[in-house]
């Protein structure tokens, strides 16, 4: 069957019912080297058409959590130097996502934590991109995503107030240790920042999430300095 449809395999996944055949497909698959082959020849200089195509992308997001990571090292190739546009879309935010959860591998891994680290401040703003980084934070070690994390901090007071971005702050106080929590804590609370914080609706939400999960010294302290 993968033969006799591997020419046309594109167009039959952006075809509302053949992208239904073509994840059956890989459903089906089990590990087959040669079957799997002939998905990545067939999809070869069309991964990113495919990505951003409303029924294409999720046979695209369907390889990539059925072929493992190091057979299918050229489409990982071709979305990781398409990282930063794939996160700005709401289909290739998804195939991201597909990406983050199935890597693996530290080189992969370090490929897309650099990628995002250089644009991670847009990526936060985007309607879309904005998941991507809550993904990471869920799905990865705080370690590796480190320099993500340390990029965020330094600029929550701004992200906070942002429509998007809040949504990223308030689950950078969620998951970040003790110690960032409390370099959060300072940069939202201190006096030239506070109150353009405080008087946005967004800022607001991140504000109470902050003396939500805020252990009872620290409000203190604050309250002190207020």
């Amino acid at each position: 069957i993968l033969n006799h449809i591997s020419a046309n395999y594109v167009t039959i996944a952006k075809d509302y019912s053949g992208t239904h055949v073509l994840q059956a497909l890989l459903d089906k698959s089990n590990n087959n080297l040669i079957q799997e082959q002939i998905v990545l020849n067939a999809i070869r200089d069309k991964e990113i058409e495919m990505a951003y195509d409303n029924n294409a992308t999720h046979v695209l997001q369907k390889i990539v959590t059925t072929i493992s990571e190091e057979r299918r090292e050229k489409l990982n190739e071709v979305i990781l130097s398409n990282l930063q546009n794939l996160c700005f879309n709401s289909n290739g935010n998804c195939l991201v996502k597909k990406m983050i959860k199935e890597t693996k591998s530290i080189d992969n891994m370090t490929k897309i934590t650099n990628i995002i680290t250089e644009y991670c401040i847009e990526i936060a703003q985007d309607p879309y991109g904005n998941y991507v980084i809550q993904y990471l934070f869920e799905e990865w070690d705080k370690n590796c995503i480190a320099p993500i994390i340390d990029i965020l901090i330094e600029n929550i007071s701004s992200l906070s107030i942002q429509k998007f971005s809040s949504n990223v702050s308030e689950k950078l106080i969620e998951l970040v240790d003790d110690d960032k929590k409390v370099i959060i804590f300072n940069k939202l609370f201190a006096e030239r920042e506070l109150l353009s914080v405080l008087k946005n609706k967004y800022g607001r939400f991140v504000l109470q999430k902050a003396v939500k999960i805020m252990q009872k010294e620290k409000k203190e302290e604050i309250k002190n300095s207020l």
